[in-house]
């Protein structure tokens, strides 16, 4: 039931010394400011690393140095994927100090080690933020140490009898026992030796012991309980402390698995102090009695590798006004809203406005939460603010407000990280590249063994011919190949199967991962054909060597620098397919691709301001100005 955590960090230590067995830099590549001068974003660059990392941010009045325990702020900003050579940190909040980034291999916790279990020894009691009801679900896994009468676990309150205990007993020679609502229950079936583990589960008023029922209290009276205290009651005298090894316990509100899990226990230390890590809220509990846990011999240490920045600290005032500001409004004679004006700033990169109306089903900041969200503009990036007045339709009813958003929302039912293309399959794009053509893709090979393109646009030539051709291969075994207007240029540098790679071309070649590998120039050309992802092709036709992997993103640039593809996989009725943010449609591959990959959560925007919700029918409406 309890498996560690694949990696784990520890924030107590700072192990400077392993930053060259786990291969990563951070820099800061460039403070970007506003016209009056605050720190707007920090662009920081990385070295290439297979596995995701954790960006974390120190702030503090001064700078405190290169010890992030010695900063007043400490938080996680972004999780930074494999591959990725480069991110930008936008501030969203004004503030004024000094900040310095930190890059962990792992996320931050309170303890440096995970134990195999912890044992008490019947003189320590461990209570937990959790208070049961009449739903609540609790798993535990917990080895007696002695067949004594013990206390496993209680959320009785100060008073017995009155429908308040919920309490499960090991009872010498008489085996478990649960005390539910103003009920108890005994399966009289004592274990018959020590050294067993225990997998025990309450739920909806039956207990359970490694699969087998030792009480039923279905339909009983508990109501609700005191905090839930483990291996002794918590009020009352004798408290019964058990004697035993503890390996983990998980705890929900309702006693369905699919809801939302509210403790989750886990054996750690902390500073060499043995104790329960709390996954949920990242506490670390120990017992009350300050007699102390036992911690097992075996475990796992929690490595982790922090790097500081290699730049040094950023002095100044932080935050970009962006934020989307209510002016005024106008009303008609029967006190309809039929205007809205606004002042939006959009800060150092382009935003986009959207209204959302009608009805709020949920958090009114959520623009998801809202029954209708339109576009109305896109708000290019500026240090000044833009003025419009937004005219409200006169079909409209409930209540209106006004989003700004770091990118547009694609409208489709899953957004994906990624998803996995199959061979036979390719997509066709209108874009067709120049010389002075920029592309940035993201994708992983399944199978580095078999030749493959991962996007192609030429005509219809062969040979000597085949000019005017702007297309990737990756050849079997032998390295990446840039078929640039009138040449081919090839490099030796291999990938890697399963391996995400960031690859960008221009006029001047092809990079990997940041890394320039092919260098080549010509003449101003124009490809012969449109440009086609995950396939060959002559003239747009004839496809083949086919490239299978996952595919994150892909975006293209024309010769003036205008986006003119930004390619994002999703599904729309159960078919995936890829949203353009440029053209605003969708691009169909030729045959079925599998939506393997992790769907994203947000579905393509963040707020990063808002104004109040304004009522379309006044009553009582007052405008807020900010």
């Amino acid at each position: 039931m309890y498996t560690l955590p694949v990696k784990h960090i520890m924030g107590a230590i700072a192990l400077f010394a392993a930053f060259a067995a786990w291969g990563r830099d951070i820099s800061i590549e460039s403070v970007n400011r506003s016209a009056g001068g605050d720190i707007e974003s920090v662009t920081l660059g990385f070295t290439a690393a297979d596995e995701p990392s954790f960006l974390y941010l120190t702030s503090d009045t001064e700078d405190k140095g290169t010890d992030w325990h010695n900063w007043s702020g400490v938080e996680k900003v972004a999780v930074i994927p494999g591959g990725t050579t480069r991110h930008t940190h936008e501030f969203l909040s004004k503030w004024s100090g000094t900040a310095r980034f930190f890059l962990l291999s792992g996320e931050s916790l309170p303890i440096d080690r995970w134990l195999d279990y912890v044992e008490v020894d019947g003189r320590q009691t461990v209570e937990t933020p959790f208070e049961a009801t009449s739903l609540a679900r609790i798993e535990m896994d917990y080895e007696p140490t002695a067949l004594d009468t013990a206390c496993v676990f209680s959320c009785r309150g100060v008073k017995t009898g009155d429908g308040e205990s919920y309490t499960l007993f090991y009872i010498s020679g008489g085996g478990w026992r649960f005390d539910y609502g103003n009920t108890s229950s005994s399966a009289n079936t004592p274990l018959s030796e020590l050294g067993i583990d225990c997998h025990i589960v309450t739920s909806n008023g039956q207990a359970t012991v490694n699969g087998a029922v030792v009480a039923n209290h279905t339909g009983g009276g508990f109501r609700n309980g005191d905090r839930l205290t483990l291996f002794g009651l918590r009020y009352g005298t004798p408290k019964y402390e058990a004697k035993g090894r503890f390996r983990g316990l998980k705890a929900w509100s309702q006693h369905w698995v699919d809801e939302t899990l509210a403790l989750d226990l886990v054996p750690a230390s902390s500073n060499g102090v043995a104790g329960l890590y709390n996954r949920i809220d990242g506490t670390f509990l120990t017992d009350r009695e300050g007699v102390g846990l036992t911690a097992s011999a075996g475990g796992t240490d929690v490595n982790v590798v922090l790097v500081q920045d290699q730049t040094g600290a950023v002095t100044g005032n932080f935050g970009a006004e962006r934020n989307v500001c209510v002016t005024s409004t106008t009303r008609d004679e029967n006190n309809l809203l039929t205007e809205v004006s606004l002042s939006i700033t959009a800060g150092i990169a382009t935003r986009w406005l959207y209204v959302a109306h009608g009805n709020c089903a949920g958090d009114a900041g959520n623009p998801a939460s809202w029954s209708d969200c339109d576009e109305v503009a896109e708000i290019p990036e500026a240090t000044s603010t833009t003025n419009l007045v937004f005219n409200v339709p006169a079909e409209w009813s409930g209540n209106v407000r006004f989003f700004l958003l770091e990118h547009d929302v694609i409208p489709c039912d899953v957004r994906y990280e990624y998803v996995t293309v199959g061979a036979s399959k390719y997509v066709e794009t209108q874009f067709i590249p120049t010389r002075d053509a920029k592309t940035e893709m993201k994708l992983a090979f399944t199978d580095v063994s078999a030749s493959q393109t991962p996007f192609c646009a030429r005509g219809s030539g062969t040979g000597s011919t085949l000019a005017n051709t702007y297309t990737m291969f990756y050849i079997a075994n032998k390295g990446w190949r840039f078929d640039f207007g009138f040449a081919s240029n090839s490099s030796a540098v291999k990938a890697e199967a399963d391996r995400a790679y960031l690859i960008e071309t221009d006029s001047l070649g092809m990079s990997v991962d940041g890394v320039r590998i092919i260098s080549a120039s010509t003449a101003q050309f124009t490809a012969a054909g449109r440009l086609a992802l995950f396939a060959s092709h002559s003239g747009n036709t004839s496809y083949g060597n086919y490239f299978t992997g996952r595919f994150y993103s892909f975006r293209a640039w024309d010769a003036q620098s205008n986006l003119a593809l930004d390619l994002l996989p999703c599904s729309v009725n159960g078919e995936v397919c890829f949203y353009d943010r440029v053209g605003k449609t969708y691009l169909h591959p030729s045959a079925a691709i599998s939506p393997d990959g992790a769907a994203v959560a947000d579905n393509g925007y963040a707020v990063t301001a808002s104004t109040r919700v304004l009522p379309l029918t006044a009553g009582g409406f007052v405008v807020i100005v900010k």
